[in-house]
């Protein structure tokens, strides 16, 4: 109750928006597993007025910033674990790793490009993956220990914009 009152009150006074419903955004994905459209812009919304950020209404493949590329990285990764191995798995990187990788990137992403070198063999268009791939991992100088609070929304946006373009691609090459 406290907090449909203080965010009615940002937003009739454009004040910025109560920390609490940002954290408890990324604590509902850490728990659910699940980066969808609600969240995201409730995450988004709350980065460009409390912090003062900006982004692109879709994937910016130009934006550098490592928590955004490490989300990037992380979709990427997971779209090659399901077209290697589709339904066939019990659960996938992002029932596993989402939550630490979000938060602790230096401790899960060598693991998951290890693991990805297996995927991608399996999957049948590796130059292609290997290449999206190194584009985004070429920017990454090196994986933070840990993300900030803010820096995990931003790892949350980069993930869930990647994932659009992941499937969207699916979707117009199969229309074609």
């Amino acid at each position: 109750p406290l907090l449909g009152g203080a965010l009615m009150r940002s937003v009739f006074s454009g004040l910025p928006y109560p920390t609490s419903l940002y954290t408890a955004m990324l604590a509902r994905i850490r728990a659910d597993k699940s980066v969808e459209y609600l969240r995201t812009a409730v995450i988004k919304a709350y980065l460009i007025r409390n912090h003062q950020q900006e982004f692109a209404m879709s994937l910016d493949t130009e934006r550098k910033d490592v928590p955004y590329l490490l989300g990037r990285l992380f979709s990427l990764l997971e779209k090659n674990q399901h077209d290697a191995l589709g339904k066939k798995i019990n659960s996938t990187i992002r029932d596993r790793y989402i939550a630490s990788a979000s938060a602790t990137p230096r401790r899960v992403f060598p693991v998951l490009l290890r693991l990805t070198q297996h995927h991608i063999s399996k999957s049948g268009y590796e130059i292609l993956k290997q290449n999206d791939i190194a584009k985004v991992v070429e920017d990454i100088p090196d994986f933070p220990a840990t993300l900030t609070l803010e820096e995990q929304g931003v790892f949350f946006l980069g993930y869930y914009q990647q994932n659009i373009v992941n499937y969207q691609k699916k979707e117009q090459g199969a229309q074609s």
